[in-house]
């Protein structure tokens, strides 16, 4: 069977109401006045590049048709294949046997380095880069309206992107694992080929309730103008005029003092569960005005109701190689807790099968540590939690007549494995950062973070020995090192996956009390530039755990891939929709092939749990 591999980059409309900053990739594809200008196409590796447009767009997706039926493969390459997959899929029905995308490849060899747009990458893979200049002229401008110098330049500029997106998938490809690409072309695929659909009735439902519980909270302090308890300024003359102290703490950014009203500022949670009746109704009333979480993503919802709801993931968008949310919408960041995951629903006949890797991070903690009491402890199937709140505690705790406790064990397994120090521990303890506020003493947290260290001694050992490897990572140590099955080089790490974690421009300093502190300078790119961000053992050991976790599920996934739909995928789960028939055998597949741990990590006793489901939720 063979296989085309053809390059593609759309010039489209773009206006001021119709924009894809504005509306995000699938509202401006599918909005009423979106239009292809013109389709550059190159076959890989062929000299020619052809610029399409109108009905000539259409007629090369049949002629693509016509080559799939005929037993040939049609992969398509673009630079960002959720957009120029999306408008083939939408507009003129067409799905290719394998998309790839190589502001996807990019992102895990030189997201770390630089942006990535294709300009930038053109560039540094030797190329002219795009022309400049050109997109300027046509905004608010359609085709038919264009004089014959925009017109000849518009090609000439849709030409080059083809062939500098072209060099650019050939300088990268070397450096991107076959499975990776697999993992790319099924994360497009998630976007580009939806299947699950919208429930409008309890999208508006929860729309409705939220502006009511808005509406009254408001009210029941005799406010008006939700800006009032928005506003921190506003908020806090609020609460002077009603008598009240403004709770206060100091900003570095700001260089003085401030309201101390995030929701993890301890004065302002000692207000939120204060005595006075009054003062609690003020705090709710900023509270339910501050959030629309829910409001908003039942809205965007609603905006994605008419047809298949496009599930657009971000390969590798975070440092440890996870996915992040696009298209303005996030489905791995809607809240476990409440309606909202509900309006996502499986389409007629089918239900979703929702697999989650349990505790992996934990598990995994415990593995590349050499905690092998807690390592065992896990593999038998044992209550970790409650062991850990029984050495707490002092007495026997498990889940039905001690939830508090084993709460308190769950936080400290889940929330202690990286580094976090006595204060920041409390706080998340006092401010549910995990699950429901525990009330408890600063003393009393500090015990149970010296437990946990001194418990799974080998944890905490493992940040030292991490702190080490870190100067080996220095680029004037200039040597590779094996570490526990992954190999330190200058400035990055290789993980199992074949992909590096990166912490380019690595430096230290020497700190007050003589020891060094080590910083890297990645771009960041939501402020556009470069940053630095600190290092040091523990938040290494998180972002080696975080990004093998990350490998594992998505191994995981691929296997599952194969034999049904995977939908979407959040974190540590893996959502299927099959149809109702193939439900049961579906989830016992998925808790079987989500409990073997991979070959570079057979001593992981990996675990799932999973349920089948009509609709999304937790």
């Amino acid at each position: 069977m063979t296989a085309r591999i053809f390059v593609f980059d759309y010039e489209t409309y773009y206006g001021t109401g119709c924009n894809i900053k504005s509306l995000g990739t699938s509202q401006y594809v599918g909005h009423e006045e979106f239009e292809v200008i013109c389709l550059g196409v190159k076959e890989f590796g062929k000299p020619e590049t052809k610029v399409l447009m109108g009905d000539e767009v259409g007629e090369l997706f049949e002629r693509f048709k016509e080559l799939q039926r005929r037993g040939e493969k049609v992969l398509l390459c673009g630079h960002n294949m959720h957009f120029d997959g999306y408008i083939s899929s939408y507009h003129y029905g067409f799905i290719p046997d394998y998309y790839l995308c190589t502001y996807s490849m990019a992102r895990p060899i030189l997201g770390q380095d630089m942006p990535l747009d294709l300009d930038t990458l053109s560039k540094h893979f030797g190329g002219p880069g795009k022309i400049e200049d050109t997109l300027d002229e046509w905004r608010n401008l359609r085709w038919e309206d264009a004089t014959t110098k925009q017109r000849q330049e518009m090609v000439k500029y849709c030409l080059q992107d083809v062939q500098e997106c072209e060099r650019v998938f050939k300088g990268l490809a070397p450096d991107v694992p076959k499975l990776e690409m697999d993992i790319i072309d099924l994360t497009i695929r998630k976007f580009t080929d939806p299947v699950a659909v919208v429930d409008v009735d309890l999208a508006e439902q929860i729309i409705a309730e939220e502006q009511e519980a808005k509406r009254k909270a408001l009210a029941k302090v005799g406010v008006d103008d939700p800006t009032v308890v928005r506003s921190n300024p506003q908020f806090a003359a609020l609460l002077e005029e009603h008598g009240y102290e403004v709770p206060m703490k100091w900003s570095e950014k700001q260089a003085k003092e401030v309201p101390a009203f995030s929701k993890s500022d301890l004065p302002f949670q000692r207000m939120q569960n204060s005595d006075d009746p009054f003062l609690r109704d003020l705090i709710n009333a900023r509270l339910v005005n501050k959030s629309s979480i829910n409001e908003s993503r039942a809205k965007a919802f609603l905006m994605r109701s008419g047809g298949p709801v496009p599930i657009y993931l971000r390969y590798c968008a975070a440092h440890t190689m996870r996915w992040g949310g696009g298209d303005k919408f996030n489905p791995q960041n809607m809240p476990r807790d409440g309606k909202l995951r509900n309006c996502l629903k499986a389409p007629e006949g089918h239900v979703f099968v929702i697999a989650d890797a349990s505790q992996i991070e934990a598990r995994d903690t415990a593995v590349f540590s050499g905690q092998e009491d807690l390592v065992e402890s896990f593999r038998a199937g044992n209550d970790v939690y409650a062991e850990f709140a029984q050495d707490i505690y002092g007495y026997p705790v498990n889940a039905v007549d001690n939830p508090l406790e084993r709460f308190v064990g769950k936080t400290g397994i889940l929330g202690l494995g990286y580094g976090c120090g006595k204060d920041k521990f409390h706080s998340i303890l006092t401010t549910g950062g995990l699950g429901p506020p525990v009330d408890i003493e600063p003393r009393e947290s500090a015990k149970i973070v010296e437990l946990y260290r001194s418990r799974y001694y080998n944890i905490p050992a493992t940040w030292r020995e991490l702190q080490g490897m870190i100067a080996a990572m220095l680029p004037e140590a200039g040597n590779e090192i094996e570490f526990r099955g992954l190999v330190f080089k200058p400035g990055k790490i290789l993980m199992p996956n074949g992909l590096h974690l990166n912490y380019p421009n690595l430096y230290y300093t020497v700190g007050r009390f003589g020891t060094a502190e080590f910083f890297y300078r990645p771009w960041n790119g939501r402020y556009k530039r470069i940053v630095d961000e600190k290092l040091y053992g523990g938040l290494l050991l998180e972002n080696i755990i975080q990004c093998r976790a990350r490998i594992m599920t998505a191994e995981h996934m691929m296997i599952l891939s194969k034999y049904y739909r995977v939908m979407m995928m959040a974190h540590d789960e893996i959502v299927m929709c099959v149809p109702r028939s193939k439900a049961e055998q579906c989830l016992r597949d998925a808790l079987e092939i989500m409990s073997i741990p991979p070959r570079w990590n057979e001593s992981c006793p990996l675990a799932a749990e999973g349920e089948i489901t009509e609709v999304y939720k937790s």
